[in-house]
């Protein structure tokens, strides 16, 4: 039994009068398919990346079910419900949108090197005062995202209005130029364009990456009205978005992070939810994940790779990485040609 047909088979034999696991299967299945499409864009935005898109969250998902295995079915409608979204949308902001990215290039640069002939070159600045930051991107708005009520409106994880999008990328300005100045060092060495363009093609890609998990708290929360407009009481449907994108910024916070979470959270009816075991669950379905099927061969030897970090990750699991999940016993197999190949994995499996 799948978590999905769990809850299509419970949305036919609805418990109550407002049928509310209708609902929830209804919103998981239109949301989970938006969120397929988005992911296919990971590739573009992180070309090293190894695989994130749709194949990965169905394998999160199929290990998630193979943990619980008979226990799935004892689990609340709410909890299959943020499960299965979980884990379609826990790496959607890997994939950020053109106006994020040109907010971040508009920063990026020193005043010896300049790859973008828009940008300011605020590196090794003092990162922009809130109001100066905020003044940046509503004049020069027009370049970043045309007008807010064109495409950018109708983006899935865009804000309700204009003004929340100008404070997002605001703060998006001077956490980036903040995140930045972490590299100074390394962007101080820099004697030529070509290396600069290297680092700074991996200082975005690694911001990207390191601050996802935080950025899909946001992005989730950007649903509230989408999920409101699911139930005849909008609060539900609120308060069901935020307890999601804890949830999915969970995958990529301390263990610490989840022993705030409420383990019987209430919605409607009599069901409750415990969030713990949901962001557990997601964190282990992702982190299990690691194998051969995320890197092809055929993809990494086609590609010439400037990020270390990312060549390391495809060459770890092309070492014939995979696993199995069987009556609650996790096996990892792999094969190793250097020692430094096999001390690498086991640093993985510790996580």
């Amino acid at each position: 039994m799948t978590i999905i047909d769990e809850l299509q088979n419970r949305s036919k034999t609805p418990s109550d009068s407002v049928k509310i696991e209708l609902k929830l299967y209804n919103l998981a299945d239109d949301l989970e398919k938006k969120a397929r499409n988005h992911l296919k864009r990971i590739t573009n935005v992180l070309p090293e990346f190894d695989i994130h898109d749709e194949r990965h969250s169905e394998k999160v998902v199929f290990n998630i079910e193979k943990l619980l295995a008979d226990n799935l079915q004892k689990l609340s409608t709410y909890e299959l419900f943020l499960l299965q979204l979980s884990s379609f949308f826990h790496d959607c902001a890997m994939a950020p949108s053109d106006w994020e990215l040109n907010v971040l290039k508009f920063t990026e640069g020193t005043d010896k090197f300049k790859v973008n002939e828009k940008s300011i070159c605020h590196d090794l600045k003092e990162p922009f005062k809130i109001s100066s930051a905020k003044q940046i991107v509503k004049e020069n708005r027009t370049s970043f995202y045309g007008t807010f009520d064109s495409d950018v409106k109708n983006w899935l994880f865009s804000p309700n209005n204009e003004e929340d999008l100008i404070n997002y990328l605001t703060s998006m300005l001077i956490e980036y130029q903040n995140y930045r100045n972490g590299f100074a060092e390394q962007l101080r060495k820099v004697s030529n364009k070509e290396d600069f363009e290297i680092l700074n093609t991996f200082i975005r890609t690694d911001y990207i990456r390191a601050t996802h998990h935080i950025r899909i708290e946001t992005y989730v929360n950007n649903l509230e009205s989408i999920f409101g407009n699911s139930f005849e009481q909008p609060a539900w449907g609120k308060k069901l978005a935020k307890d999601l994108s804890l949830v999915c910024r969970s995958h990529g916070e301390d263990i610490s992070y989840l022993e705030s979470f409420n383990t019987s959270a209430q919605y409607y009816g009599s069901e409750s939810t415990n969030l713990q075991l949901v962001a557990m669950l997601l964190r282990l379905g992702d982190i299990i994940h690691f194998s051969f099927d995320r890197a092809p061969l055929e993809l990494r030897t086609s590609r010439l790779f400037q990020s270390e970090f990312s060549f390391l990750q495809w060459a770890l699991k092309n070492n014939g990485a995979n696993y199995s999940i069987e009556n609650g016993k996790i096996s990892f197999r792999a094969y190793c040609e250097t020692p430094e190949i096999y001390f690498k994995l086991h640093n993985y499996l510790d996580w």
